[in-house]
């Protein structure tokens, strides 16, 4: 009869090491758009901590080395996206890390936040705050 033809997967086309060359540089390319996505992000807390110790403000009920630590977790996460290729940790260790330290950095956006649940500096004195940073403020979600 006839003869079983042998088929090959289509992303077979090209060779192993050509392959692994284009998921290496995929990996890179993503690796360096994450770390300036995060730096971007660690940059307007750290430029908000200065500007919040340059004029005094007084925004969330934070000192302005508060914001210093909010953005520590971004600081970290930078970090480690730049060395896991020169340390080659375990991929399941790292997503691990990256995953704790994104939830890391989305707590401390929900603990910045004016509406958060803990009672502003006007309500301890006993003055009304504004409508904007009550917890039961349309914007609040």
């Amino acid at each position: 009869m006839s003869e079983p033809v042998e088929q090959t997967p289509a992303f077979a086309a090209a060779p192993r090491s050509e392959r692994d060359a284009r998921a290496h540089r995929a990996m890179r390319e993503a690796r360096i758009e994450a770390v300036v996505a995060v730096g971007t992000v660690a940059a307007l807390i750290v430029g908000l901590a200065v500007v919040d110790k340059a004029k005094g403000w007084q925004i969330v009920d934070l000192p302005w080395w508060g914001w210093l630590l909010l953005a520590a977790p971004a600081l970290v996460l930078m970090i480690l996206l730049l060395a896991v290729p020169l340390a080659e940790l375990s991929p399941g260790r790292v997503r691990n890390a990256g995953v704790v330290l994104l939830g890391l950095m989305a707590a401390a956006t929900r603990s910045a936040s004016p509406c958060s649940s803990r009672p502003s500096r006007a309500a301890k004195r006993g003055t009304s705050a504004p409508a904007t940073c009550s917890p039961t403020a349309s914007s609040c979600g």
